[in-house]
Parts: structure tokens; sequence; C-alpha cells
């Protein structure tokens, strides 16, 4: 990327205007990473006894008495790059992702920033300013 595309906003399809300064980062480590596209399912989470908080259940351990284990019970997660839900059905948000260990993409995000090789090319192509 140049130092151009550095201070340019893009207007990305169905998602909005977003700054490649910001970006610029986040998305060199995400095209590095293999993405997979598959229907976003619910996941084990543990969640607070009292309180409710949520955290996604991935193995790690923790104390019954403070947490329970619900099997379906983390509902949804959001696209990494523009933060807009991904869950199981229409009603939640996007059901079909991409996703790399444990990072999810939406599809607009993935076919826009992270699958072109050409990312200068993108970031003109969808320029604002």
């Amino acid at each position: 990327m140049n130092k151009e595309s550095a201070t340019t906003a893009v207007l990305v399809p169905g998602r909005g205007r977003m700054m490649v300064a910001s970006l610029l980062l986040e998305l060199e480590e995400l095209r590095k990473m293999e993405w997979k596209f598959q229907q976003w399912r619910p996941t084990p989470a543990l969640i607070e006894r009292k309180g409710g908080a949520q955290v996604q259940y991935v193995g790690q351990k923790y104390d019954p008495t403070y947490f329970e284990l619900v099997e379906d019970g983390w509902t949804h997660d959001h696209c990494e790059i523009c933060y807009v839900i991904l869950g199981a059905n229409d009603e939640v948000g996007e059901t079909n992702s991409y996703v790399s260990n444990g990072d999810w993409l939406c599809t607009i995000c993935y076919k826009y920033l992270v699958e072109p090789s050409d990312l200068n090319e993108v970031f003109r192509s969808l320029a604002t300013d």
C-alpha cells in the first residue's frame, strides 16, 4: 500500500464508508490467513451465573460454581472488519461467512478487502475522496 492509499476513504458496498488508514494493519494480517467459506453455527459458551456475562468456550478451565456451560450459548460473532453480526439465521445477521482460526469475515468484506490480489486497485475503485 502506498502513502496515498493510507489517507483515502473507501465506500464498501453494503457496509459504508471506511478509512483506509484504519484498515491497513488489520488487512495485512487478515490477508495472510487461510479462509474457509461456511455457514455460521452456534458454539458452546460459558455464561456467568451472576450477571450473565458470556465468553466463548474453547476448552478452557472454569469453575462451575460461577459459570454454566451452555452447548449452543455462543449465538453470534462479528466480522473482524465491519463488525456486522454473523449468526445462525437471517434474522440475527449473515449466515454464510468466512472463518479462519475462530476469526470471522462477512462475505462483503472478504470479497472487497481480503480476496483481491491488488488492494491499491480496490482502494482506487472504491475511493470517496
